[in-house]
């Protein structure tokens, strides 16, 4: 966890500056090179460096990679796109369960799952650069290539060349790119300074942005929290701790497949706010019905797990595509602190706030806590999440490509409904 939060930010500025498709294809190589040396570690020391640097390359793998896959979807297809790409993880933590039920020995499981990874590196000669970041970056000729390349594979006619050329150019404002570059001759300590304090704070350098940026970093650090607080719940809620890994991936499943339609008539915002509804109720009566508290569980985990995707899908389309990995990736961070905090929400918050009297609530008083009240913890969390921030709806928006055509949007937006 501590891994991802320190390289999720580097993923971020690398992606943007230097391209989705190199990105992915460093830290595909170096997670594989990570993950099958880590089976020959000698010591405990050398293993945990060794599990930072995958978390830490992972969002190089998955964030990217992701963005990727948005930035070539056809505008019609985004939703689809955006959620199935995430069903992969429902089916790795079922066979994550299954696997760790059959191979026992640590080093065998890790080798077992790393060699995984090396099924994934042959695709990466097939994969182009996304043309809709090249565009932004001026790198007009390349993305014309990658468009025609994608046209003979998929048998659709593209204008003549130097027409599509002249849509490249005029689509995209190059100069909102260049902007923290315009200093780049400028030598002096105080001109380098300034510069990468701008790159530091782009996601905050508009009020647009700011809201965006402010407003899903704390839901990503709500759905960190209570979608890890679940999956380390295995102890208290089953007795079999890898049949209760595989039940978890079993509910991400409809949770990724019957949340398409949802956001595809309802837009994102509206299905975000249900999801976490339905997380905090599903864990606030848990401790109340022991009875039901696996079902109730993984009722929660099912929700938070699609209010997840949703979150992955509308923060794609609310950043604009010249900071768009780098606004997720920080988002991703988020997530991460939240994950990390779960465990001690788990273990050491509620005793805190468990100990109810018993003539002022007799019935919390006799809720099971092992069985209860620390998920009860986790669905105040989710609570928050219901109150979510006013952002604008994306369901057949075009994604904006810099901050300029964000900002200039929400003025369209204003003046819209100043009129009506």
């Amino acid at each position: 966890m501590f891994g991802v939060t320190i390289g999720a930010p580097f993923n971020g500025v690398l992606a943007d500056r230097y391209g989705r498709k190199m990105t992915v294809a460093a830290g595909s190589i170096a997670y594989s090179a990570l993950a099958i040396g880590s089976c020959w570690i000698p010591n405990l020391s050398a293993l945990l460096l060794s599990r930072f640097l995958m978390g830490a390359v992972h969002p190089t793998i998955q964030k990217t990679g992701y963005i990727l896959g948005m930035e070539v979807a056809d505008p019609k297809w985004r939703t689809h796109v955006g959620i199935a790409l995430f069903m992969p993880w429902g089916f790795g933590i079922i066979a994550w369960g299954g696997i760790a039920y059959l191979v026992r020995e640590w080093r065998m499981l890790q080798l077992t799952v790393s060699l995984l990874c090396l099924v994934f590196l042959p695709t990466l000669w097939f994969m182009d650069e996304s043309p809709r970041w090249l565009a932004v970056r001026g790198q007009h000729r390349r993305a014309l290539r990658v468009l025609q390349r994608a046209a003979r594979w998929n048998g659709v006619a593209l204008p003549p060349e130097d027409e599509l050329l002249l849509l490249l150019k005029d689509g995209v404002k190059d100069e909102a790119m260049e902007r923290p570059h315009q200093d780049t001759h400028a030598h002096s300590p105080k001109g380098a300074f300034r510069r990468h304090l701008d790159e530091a704070f782009i996601l905050f350098r508009t009020p647009r942005l700011r809201t965006i940026t402010l407003s899903l970093y704390t839901n990503y650090l709500l759905v960190g929290a209570v979608y890890f607080g679940l999956s380390l719940s295995g102890g208290d809620l089953s007795s079999d701790p890898f049949l209760y890994m595989v039940l978890t991936g079993v509910v991400e499943l409809p949770a990724y497949t019957l949340v398409i339609p949802l956001v595809a008539r309802y837009g994102r915002r509206a299905p975000v706010v249900a999801f976490f509804f339905l997380t905090a109720a599903a864990l606030l009566v848990l401790p109340f019905v022991p009875a039901g508290s696996m079902v109730l569980a993984l009722i929660g985990k099912m929700s938070i797990a699609s209010a997840f995707q949703v979150l992955d899908l509308y923060s794609s389309e609310l950043f604009p595509t010249e900071v768009r990995t780098r606004g997720m990736s920080t988002a991703h961070v988020m997530s991460r602190v939240g994950s990390t905090c779960s465990p001690y929400i788990i273990d050491y918050l509620p005793p805190c706030i468990t100990r109810p009297n018993p003539k002022t609530s007799p019935l919390l008083a006799r809720a099971p806590c092992t069985r209860g009240r620390r998920q009860q913890c986790s669905g105040g969390v989710g609570a928050r999440g219901t109150g979510h921030a006013p952002l604008p709806e994306t369901l057949h928006v075009a994604l904006p490509d810099t901050i300029e055509h964000l900002e200039e949007r929400e003025i369209r937006t204003r003046r819209l409904a100043w009129l009506m």
